[in-house]
């Protein structure tokens, strides 16, 4: 018969038992160490709450800057207000283009004719009597105007003074048209001639 023998020993661990003094440094240098570490987290967090702290008031600024640019913004009433104003604008651009054209013509056909009628028709001095609208047509051969008056007895004064004007000596006026506006409390003529 056969007797084992376990020749295997396990190695016994040296417990190692140290000195309470380097027990103490050893903790002094932990709590050091975690001091530090501590402080420089404390550190970095309070650079990063500044940072926040100035993105804030930067955050503020920039939504009192966005409010105001929404108020400048047109509202589609305000749109389509300006669409018509723009509208009106290139109209009257076109008549004032229209009627700079006409001119132009006109000054070139027979500038010194149209000149004396109206010369002769802004002579006249009668201070309750102006003219709205004139018409020269067939070089003078057609006129007519229309004029508000304060007094309806300026309107045949105004007309006789008319007709002693060179250019005007020998015209007839056919028509004569007066009409009394209550809300003005004026009176409106037109008057129209043939050679």
């Amino acid at each position: 018969m056969f007797q084992q023998i376990n020749l295997y020993r396990e190695k016994q661990q040296k417990k190692v038992i140290l000195p309470f003094r380097q027990i103490i440094t050893i903790n002094v240098i932990v709590i050091v160490i975690l001091f530090f570490d501590s402080v420089y987290m404390f550190c970095g967090y309070y650079k990063t709450e500044m940072e926040l702290q100035k993105l804030r008031v930067n955050q503020e600024r920039l939504n009192k800057g966005l409010v105001s640019v929404q108020q400048s913004i047109p509202t589609e009433e305000q749109k389509e207000q300006l669409q018509k104003e723009l509208t009106n604008l290139q109209q009257i651009n076109t008549y004032k283009k229209k009627m700079y054209a006409t001119l132009r013509q006109l000054h070139y056909q027979d500038s010194t004719g149209l000149a004396k009628y109206l010369n002769a028709m802004a002579e006249q001095l009668t201070p309750d009597l102006w003219l709205t609208k004139f018409h020269l047509e067939q070089n003078g051969m057609l006129i007519s105007f229309e004029g508000v008056a304060l007094n309806s007895s300026s309107i045949p004064k105004y007309l006789q003074s008319l007709g002693e004007t060179k250019i005007f000596s020998n015209r007839n006026f056919e028509k004569l048209q007066m009409s009394f506006d209550e809300q003005t409390k004026q009176i409106k003529f037109i008057v129209d001639s043939k050679d």
